[in-house]
């Protein structure tokens, strides 16, 4: 259902070369998210930094270990969080315990984290 939701809003879009060159050098330097000689997760790093409007927080929901703190698997890597926070003026959060290949699980969660976040 929340998935369902999710697609209906999707948009499509063009990569301009600055994000291509942008995750380029994020790769060589062997900074997160992504594998070595791997451009997928850079690609999207780099393309929400130059997409999201400045000051709006972004709500990263992945599995991909890749975007998760090697010390705390609950939050976003350190690196990554504080590069948003420079350059977006805005905070990251991440969702990644709660996604599961399980629907069930994944509803069961999503329900937990709404009512959770209803009493912060």
């Amino acid at each position: 259902m929340v998935m369902a939701a999710l697609l209906k809003r999707q948009q499509f879009t063009t990569l301009a070369s600055d994000v291509v060159e942008a995750a380029e050098r994020r790769v060589r330097r062997g900074n997160p998210p992504g594998k070595r000689d791997s451009i997928g997760d850079a690609l999207h790093w780099e393309f929400l930094l130059q997409s999201v409007p400045k000051g709006q927080d972004l709500f990263l929901v992945t599995r991909d270990n890749d975007f998760v703190s090697k010390i705390d698997g609950a939050e976003a890597a350190s690196f990554l969080r504080a590069e948003w926070a420079s350059q977006q003026k805005s905070d990251l959060y991440l969702y990644s315990h709660w996604v599961s290949s399980s629907r069930r699980n994944s509803r069961r969660s999503l329900l937990r984290l709404r009512s959770s976040e209803r009493r912060s």
